[in-house]
């Protein structure tokens, strides 16, 4: 199956496999986790492979809390031996009948067989001999058949997750030209306002005008956040590399990654907010961190 660049944490996948030691019934359901975190519901005869089960989805998800449910329906000829132990349950009967004398009450009114069948170690429940490699094998086809509908869902929502946060990105590189327009417009601003402002107070002279040029290529200085336009477009770019590049392997996770990149904009933007000194940069900063906190909605999905 080829790889998808985004991926979904959220899926379900079933698969039901035929072998000689009956059927293998495999459900796996994936829902959103930080980190990745299994659980297993397997029939207490296939205890022993849990660690087993778990390195296989580990091969294949990355990110996500993955439950995982096996029902195994044995063949009648490979069922379960059951062995009864007779000498605990003489010894058992005996003891009742010991205290049936000393308290004076029927034997029979206190003893019964769910009684005996109370006793943990009553019956001995031996397993069939089987080939451990060739079950194995079996039951991770089904473990794999049931990953491949899963994945096979969750590409499919990561392919909606990824056109969304793809007009998100376009969004915000519209929104970062603007404010990279308004950066060169504002000292300009700045200065024909101050000088209007003056012109209203006084006769305004070249000396004036020179102080009010020194001022401006102050106040330029400080609130010049072109460096901060520069680390968003990079940003940007490191994003889009996510949404379009193909994984390398099929436990790869970007959305990790995707949130790392949410925070640098965050912060980004925040700086050059307070460095900003129009109202249009305020507007446009608002805008900015409405189109980001839509992104990190949709990439808290993503494995």
């Amino acid at each position: 199956m080829k790889n998808s660049p985004i991926k979904s944490m959220t899926g379900y996948g079933r698969s039901c496999i035929d072998s000689p030691y009956g059927t293998f019934t495999v459900e796996i359901q994936s829902l959103n986790r930080r980190f990745l975190e299994i659980h297993t519901q397997t029939p207490r005869s296939l205890n022993r492979l849990d660690v087993m089960i778990r390195l296989w989805i580990k091969e294949k998800i990355g990110r996500g809390m993955i439950t995982v449910s096996i029902e195994w329906k044995r063949e009648k000829e490979g069922c379960i031996q059951v062995i009864p132990n007779l000498d605990l349950a003489k010894a058992i009967k005996s003891g009742w009948e010991k205290i049936a004398a000393v308290t004076n009450l029927s034997f029979l009114d206190h003893f019964n067989l769910s009684l005996l069948a109370k006793e943990g170690e009553i019956f001995e429940f031996k397993e069939p001999s089987i080939d451990e490699d060739k079950f194995l094998s079996y039951l991770k086809k089904g473990v794999d058949s049931a990953l491949i509908e899963l994945q096979k869902m969750k590409q499919i929502e990561g392919g909606h997750l990824r056109d969304d946060i793809s007009k998100r990105a376009k969004n915000l590189i519209s929104l970062i030209s603007q404010m990279e327009m308004q950066a060169s417009m504002g000292p300009e601003k700045y200065r024909e306002k101050i000088k209007s402002r003056l012109d209203e107070l006084f006769e305004f002279t070249s000396e004036i005008e020179e102080k009010i040029y020194r001022e401006i290529a102050l106040m330029a200085e400080r609130s010049d956040y072109t460096e901060e336009i520069v680390r968003f477009r990079s940003h940007l770019s490191q994003l889009d590399r996510l949404l379009q590049e193909p994984l390398m392997h099929a436990n790869e996770t970007r959305g990790k990654t995707m949130e790392f990149l949410i925070q640098e904009f965050l912060r980004e933007l925040h700086t050059i907010g307070s460095k900003g000194f129009s109202s249009n940069i305020s507007e446009l900063i608002i805008e900015a961190k409405g189109e980001v906190e839509k992104i990190r909605e949709q990439v808290q999905n993503v494995e």
